[in-house]
């Protein structure tokens, strides 16, 4: 009997470096496990807790191998012991110590195969707890159910985010805070925050300019724009550290839909918290967890600098909602002196410096910059930033790769405000007036601000919709008087000139003049020298750009007044004097003072051509080329070397080739229509003209008479008087009476006011229109 007992318990025996082995598997079955887990949660969607999990079942086996390797070493180590006869009468090996005698005692029914077998049971178990969650979390039930499947929120409903409450010592920290939540939920596709700008124009409609977003005023305008829920938070003091919260609240019976608490060990640590908050909400709301896997840390996707991300709030705010595009730069730089890889703070820059129209130089960097550390954002904010480096880098513009860029992110967000609103400027540069329209409804729609709404009264001047754009404008006007005046206070202007009410329009415009808005007091400016251009009123013209280049120079914006230089070339007939005086300016300390890019080398260029001096025109072509390669050789850059090129061959009394050139300058790289359609046409009949065909000549004139008032407001201010009186001529000489008055009498009309200097040509018309209307009488 001895014998066989023995022989029994030696069958439980594991082969020597079984346990190595065992363990071997164990470490790298567990890296499987955490590789095939990690893949799952990014690629599949499966909650943020999988790997933890995982890991976990994984680690449970780790004490079991090891408690299996060591009865089994026990029980190999008694076998090898001389037996002892117990008072039973049964042989036992000899053990030393209690754990010894448990673990022989086990030993028999332990075995790794056992092991192997309960650790696949376990991690079955874990698998069928993912299932459930997932399951549960889709159909609304228990307490993973989500907010979207419970109906409690929706996807694409929106949200007021609150201000967070804190205490007094830390009320600088509370709404950087808040603006980490805001970037951190920027990455969410499923539900919409609340923009600024629409915050502010609700609070000004409710009489409450620039109150704060407390929990009551946040109720009542959740409930004003039909918000779903208002998003809140608390930041406390705990210990060294801070306690923060985040709440969700239903705006509907102010039931708490969702509440997240974390701790942050310091101020360096709240990026940290916020992300492990707004992630949790995410999910909690039902959102798709490989989206939120995917988020991208904030203190990547922004900055780990408070401080910079404090000045990028305030300075996003001071150019979306206050208009102040000065203020914005200023706030923004000190942004990126902080931190000079933050990506979003440099794009910002960008448009705050072409809001406010300061050097291309500076908006040139602040693209470079912002491209340069693109990388590291979430997609969407990454093709925010390359859009607008082809859209606005004088070097790198491209309007082809601009829209690629712009639609791409429409399809990644069709709610972005700045894709909409990029594809509706774009589509408005190419002249589809009803696509542009179509983005600008749609930004309108998602965010009914008075700045969107006005964009929109702005397209439907681009498809003749005068009545409607008027409409518009006066509703916001009425419900937004503040904004109406400030910020969008030029647009009468506009709605004025497409209605052919050019005395109206520089009305407008001289009101602002003396605006102390920097943008406003530039464009009423200009507006107001292009409408005093059109009716001949030259000096006035002159007058108005000089006032205009002292300001932006006093500004540190280096420009040149060329506006006399032009008027002799076109309308006093001084082509002589002004060589001389474009030569001056080539000479003067003022020309080298500016920017290569910024220079205004097509205008010298044309000007030269245009006035007879070729060479001159070809040389200053030529260093153009030279000092700025990149940039002409953009899509633009390329229409307007065909353009320069254009005018120049005709001033060398080559109109063919001319006319060659000049259908190279009809439309960009991509096949798409030039810019300025008046502008073409323009030159189109210019270059007929000089070909004495008077057929094709007088179609492109009246194909210029035909572009929509609202995008020929410039070209009016050189071509409109000189197109009316040539039409007038032609029709005259085809002995066209009736289309000859009507031109000749638009002409007269257009300079009834012209300078003295004019007055001699207005003569000559005017006697010629008595002439055919008492011809028309007989």
């Amino acid at each position: 009997g001895a014998v066989g007992t023995a022989s029994s318990e030696s069958d439980t025996l594991s082969p020597r470096g079984r346990l190595v082995r065992s363990l071997v598997g164990w470490g790298v079955a567990t890296m499987v496990v955490w590789i095939v887990a990690k893949a799952a949660v990014v690629g599949i969607g499966l909650p943020e807790w999988t790997v933890r999990g995982a890991v976990g079942v994984m680690l449970l086996g780790l004490p079991v191998l090891l408690a299996t390797g060591w009865a089994k070493w026990m029980a190999r180590k008694a076998s090898r012991a001389t037996p002892t006869l117990t008072p039973g009468g049964s042989n036992m090996p000899l053990a030393s110590g209690t754990m010894a005698n448990i673990a022989i005692k086990a030993n028999r029914h332990l075995s790794f195969r056992k092991a192997q077998r309960g650790g696949m049971y376990a991690m079955a178990a874990f698998v069928v707890l993912i299932a459930a969650f997932m399951i549960t979390r889709s159909m609304g039930i228990g307490p993973a159910a989500s907010l979207f499947a419970t109906g409690s929120l929706a996807a694409d409903d929106r949200i007021v985010l609150a201000d967070f409450v804190a205490a007094s010592e830390d009320s600088t920290l509370a709404p950087i805070v808040q603006a980490a939540v805001r970037e951190a939920m920027g990455q969410s596709r499923a539900v919409q925050l609340l923009d600024a700008t629409t915050v502010a124009a609700e609070l000004e409609r409710m009489k409450r300019p620039g109150a704060a977003l407390d929990a009551a005023t946040a109720r009542d305008l959740a409930v004003r724009i039909g918000a779903k829920a208002i998003l809140g938070g608390r930041l406390a003091r705990a210990g060294s550290g801070f306690a923060v919260s985040l709440d969700l609240i239903a705006t509907d019976g102010g039931a708490n839909l969702a509440s997240f608490q974390g701790t942050a060990d310091g101020p360096s640590d709240l990026l940290t918290v916020v992300d492990e908050l707004t992630k949790k909400l995410r999910s909690k709301m039902g959102e798709s967890l490989k989206q939120v896997a995917q988020s991208i840390p904030l203190e990547r996707a922004t900055t780990s600098n408070l401080e910079a991300l404090r000045l990028y709030t305030e300075g996003t705010y001071a150019n979306d909602v206050e208009g102040d595009p000065e203020k914005a730069v200023t706030l923004l730089r000190q942004a990126v002196v902080l931190d000079s890889t933050f990506a979003l703070a440099w794009r910002k820059l960008y448009a705050a410096l072409k809001n406010a129209q300061l050097p291309q130089v500076a908006i040139d960097s602040a693209l470079d910059n912002a491209a340069k550390y693109a990388d590291k954002l979430p997609e969407r904010e990454r093709l925010m930033v390359m859009g607008a480096l082809y859209e606005g880098h004088s070097r790198r513009y491209d309007p082809v790769k601009a829209m690629e860029t712009y639609r791409r992110l429409f399809v990644v967000d069709p709610t972005n405000r700045v894709a909409t609103n990029q594809l509706a400027m774009l589509h408005d540069a190419r002249h589809a007036s009803d696509s542009a329209l179509h983005y600008y409804r749609l930004q309108s729609v998602a965010e009914p601000n008075p700045g969107n709404r006005v964009k929109a009264a702005a397209a439907l001047l681009g498809v003749g919709d005068v009545a409607g754009a008027r409409a518009v404008y006066d509703s916001v006007r009425t419900e937004d008087s503040l904004y109406a005046t400030q910020q969008a206070g030029l647009f009468p202007a506009e709605i004025a000139y497409a209605a052919g009410d050019r005395a109206g329009a520089r009305a407008v415009a001289e009101t602002m003049l003396n605006s102390r808005d920097a943008v406003n007091r530039l464009v009423g400016t200009t507006i107001a020298t292009v409408i005093a251009g059109t009716a001949g009123q030259l000096a006035t013209a002159e007058r108005l750009e000089r006032e205009r280049v002292l300001f932006q120079n006093a500004r540190g914006v280096p420009e040149l007044a060329l506006e006399e230089i032009s008027n002799d070339v076109y309308f006093r007939g001084r082509a002589k004097e002004a060589i001389a005086k474009l030569d001056r300016v080539l000479a003067s300390a003022a020309w080298a003072a500016i920017p290569t890019v910024q220079r205004p080398y097509y205008q010298v260029i044309s000007l030269y051509a245009e006035a007879g001096a070729p060479a001159k025109a070809r040389r200053l072509l030529d260093e153009a080329l030279r000092e700025m390669p990149d940039r002409l050789a953009t899509p633009v850059g390329e229409r307007a070397i065909a353009d320069l090129e254009t005018v120049i061959l005709l001033a060398e009394g080559a109109p063919a080739k001319a006319l060659t050139r000049a259908r190279d300058a009809l439309q960009m790289r991509d096949g798409t229509p030039a810019g300025c359609t008046a502008c073409v046409a323009i030159l189109m009949a210019s270059v007929f003209d000089s070909l004495q065909q008077a057929d094709s000549t007088i179609a492109w004139m009246e194909r210029f008479l035909a572009v929509p008032l609202s995008q020929r407001m410039i070209p009016d201010s050189y071509g409109l008087a000189i197109t009316q009186k040539r039409l007038g001529e032609l029709y005259d000489g085809k002995g066209q009476r009736a289309k000859a008055i009507t031109h000749y009498q638009a002409f007269v009309d257009q300079w009834a006011d012209a300078d003295p200097a004019l007055q001699p040509a207005v003569a000559s018309v005017r006697a010629r229109l008595k002439e055919l209307q008492a011809q028309e009488g007989n």
